[in-house]
């Protein structure tokens, strides 16, 4: 009954090894597996984020450099005009000069000459009359100022009759007694520039002032809003020279859609060139490696458990022929012979274990001899106890009846012996 109970104990539920095997091996390999995609998929998103910041950056510093292109030869043509010698040309001279300057330059709408004491000479206009020797004193005007100051000025972007931006523009000349030449500019150009830029198949760039205000847009309903946009961080940063991540910078735009922003800026002017792509679009690449490295993880953990079916098989087999074998050794079973033909240490233990069981029969029986002959001389011990035994009896029983023999003996001689006794007693009495 015990050795029932303890073999019960020693009973493996079936299977239990080989799901054990299995399961380790399974969450040993998708663990590697799982680690090495997330390793890929993070380093891929790195690169690839960075890649497409380092594209938009370029996208705007190509950008900017067409602008600052743009104005810098709106600035040489009029510096044009600012080296002719005032002495050597009359007015008119000077209105036909701009003339042909207005030609060549569509961009220019309007041009005014100012002597160095800031009057006006000359002014051709597309959008006003031409003006000749008005002498109005600009000298107190921000366009004079600052070319006298730094030869250029750059002013604030501004919207003629609400449609169009413009900019004034000044150079001041050479000399003892540089003119100034102030240029009205028109930016239309910007906003075919703008237009132009494509990023990606959603994306859009556009384009601030130094004031933070937006003059570019490919969206002109929002240009021409000239909305202030120096109170996003994205922008109060660029402003104050604070250079873009180099991974970019991920933030809402102006429809609250999720972007992948960075921007240059324009040299000399201070305005900034932004260039934004949804995230839906720019980490579509990113998606679809981590759609294709799921996939490839899928793959490689199905073969993983088809490999690990077979290792816990090749693993657990032997393992479960040893468990057999212990449990009929136990039952006493002692002639069986282990077959494990794995080339490994399990070969060598059922090797170990078949010779156990043989030293274990030779054992058994050895000590099977050893009782049998025990047990004859126990036997042979036995018959002469019982022979002693039965001499012993005898002995009794002769001693008995010798005692019974002289009890009766006596008896008879003390009889005999009383009667001659009571005849004397009684003639003694008698006397």
């Amino acid at each position: 009954m015990n050795e029932a109970v303890d073999q019960g104990h020693l009973r493996t539920p079936p299977g239990r090894l080989f799901r054990k095997y299995l399961y380790s091996i399974v969450a040993l390999a998708f663990a590697a597996l799982a680690i090495n995609t997330g390793f890929d998929v993070w380093f891929s998103y790195r690169e690839q984020k960075q890649l497409l910041a380092a594209t938009q950056r370029e996208q705007a510093a190509s950008a900017a450099i067409q602008i600052g292109q743009f104005i810098g030869q709106i600035e040489s043509q009029i510096r044009w005009l600012s080296r002719l010698p005032p002495e050597l040309s009359t007015n008119e001279d000077e209105r036909l000069n701009a003339i042909r300057l207005l030609r060549l330059s569509p961009a220019i709408a309007e041009i005014a000459e100012l002597d160095a004491q800031g009057r006006e000479q000359v002014r051709v206009s597309r959008r006003v009359a031409d003006r000749i020797g008005s002498k109005d004193d600009l000298s107190a005007s921000p366009a004079f100022r600052g070319a006298i100051e730094s030869r250029a000025y750059y002013g604030p972007v501004y919207f003629f009759g609400d449609t169009e931006p413009f900019m004034t523009l000044a150079t001041r000349g050479t000399g003892r007694a540089p003119d100034v030449i102030v240029a009205e500019v028109n930016l239309r150009f910007i906003w075919d520039l703008v237009a132009g830029i494509r990023v990606g198949n959603t994306g859009k760039a556009y384009v601030i002032d130094r004031m933070g205000v937006l003059i570019a847009h490919p969206d002109l309903w929002r240009a021409l809003q000239r909305s202030d946009l120096s109170g996003h961080a994205d922008v109060r940063a660029a402003l104050d020279g604070v250079g873009p991540p180099s991974g970019g910078l991920v933030k809402e735009d102006l429809s609250g859609q999720r972007v992948l922003s960075t921007y240059a800026t324009v040299p000399s002017l201070g305005w900034l060139v932004f260039v934004e792509l949804p995230l839906t679009e720019a980490y579509a690449p990113i998606y679809a490696s981590i759609g294709r490295s799921t996939f490839l993880l899928v793959i490689l953990l199905a073969f993983a458990v088809l490999v690990s079916l077979w290792l816990s098989r090749r693993m657990s087999v032997p393992i479960q022929i040893l468990t057999q074998g212990a449990r009929r050794i136990g039952s006493g079973d002692l002639g069986q012979r282990l077959a494990i033909k794995t080339g490994d240490e399990l070969e060598a233990l059922g090797d170990q274990f078949n010779r156990m069981a043989t030293h274990l029969r030779e054992s058994y029986a050895t000590l099977e001899r050893k009782v049998i002959e025990r047990t004859s001389e126990l036997e042979k011990a036995r018959d002469h106890a019982l022979a002693e035994h039965d001499a012993a009896e005898r002995a009794r029983s002769a001693a008995v009846a010798a005692n019974e023999t002289k009890s009766r003996f006596l008896a008879v001689v003390s009889h005999e012996l009383r009667t001659p006794l009571n005849g004397v007693m009684g003639v003694l009495q008698l006397l």
